[in-house]
């Protein structure tokens, strides 16, 4: 109901997930202080993605908050996440039913951004 709600107000899938799920100020913070994508070889950027949701995926965490953060604070690109999530399930993570559901999304569209989000960077241009 929540989610219908939001979504009606024409907030991105993972909009409504920040609304829902925030990220706990521990998140946050490990996520402010990871390493950006930048020249890194590929490998060692799948393993630190890899590595960082091994520590940092917990049942309350939204998957796409985490890729959208990923992607706009740290430049990595979005289809390197849910093959890092995947490689972190190998390795004993475990989603929740919720998670799981957020997977089809990450794994297969790229983000969206919401319709407001959308008007203000074309006239702020």
């Amino acid at each position: 109901m929540v989610r219908q709600k939001l979504a009606a107000e024409h907030l991105s899938p993972t909009e409504v997930e920040e609304r829902i799920h925030p990220l706990s100020k521990e998140t946050a913070s490990k996520l402010s202080s990871f390493q950006p994508a930048g020249k890194l070889p590929e490998k060692v950027k799948q393993q630190k993605l890899s590595s960082f949701f091994k520590d940092n995926i917990t049942p309350g965490v939204s998957l796409l908050v985490l890729r959208d953060k990923l992607t706009k604070d740290k430049g990595y690109n979005w289809e390197e996440i849910g093959p890092a999530i995947r490689d972190a399930q190998l390795q004993g993570v475990k989603l929740t039913p919720e998670q799981n559901t957020e997977m089809t999304e990450l794994e297969t569209q790229p983000p969206r951004d919401s319709l407001l989000n959308i008007l203000v960077r074309k006239f702020l241009k």
